[in-house]
């Protein structure tokens, strides 16, 4: 016969639970997921403007990654160039005036080679933000 002790049946029922609460937020998650991408699909379905379609996106991107800033920035096919289109979460205004290679900067170098770059720390980079006077 199988001994069952009360350590266990509480062990096993709050590892229960625990899994319950992760698959709730889990589903909660995936949720919020399922209804951002609505709400970009219907600013791009339902309006011509780029801009405000944009601001959306970043909008959503800055709450789902829980980032401070995100800023938009649109190839030009006949220049090659990453420019400026929208931003959200900064506080200045000198990203306005950017313009990047593909290649150059870190995310330049994320549109040549088609893959996220991360960066846990921009105070701790030498980027193109401290070159833009990003903090005055």
């Amino acid at each position: 016969p199988h001994i069952f002790r009360r350590e266990h049946l509480h062990g096993s029922f709050f590892s229960g639970v625990f899994n319950v609460i992760l698959l709730y937020k889990k589903t909660q998650r995936g949720l919020k997921n399922l209804q951002a991408l609505r709400k970009i699909d219907q600013s791009i379905s339902g309006s011509l403007d780029l801009h405000g379609t944009l601001n959306l996106i970043l909008e959503e991107v800055i709450t789902h990654l829980e980032v401070d800033a995100a800023e938009a920035l649109l190839l030009r096919k006949d220049t090659n160039t990453l420019v400026y289109s929208a931003r959200h979460g900064f506080q200045t205004n000198a990203l306005q005036h950017t313009q990047l290679n593909m290649g150059e900067s870190h995310a330049g170098i994320a549109a040549l080679e088609r893959h996220i770059v991360y960066i846990d720390n921009l105070n701790q980079q030498e980027t193109v933000f401290s070159l833009s006077n990003m903090e005055r």
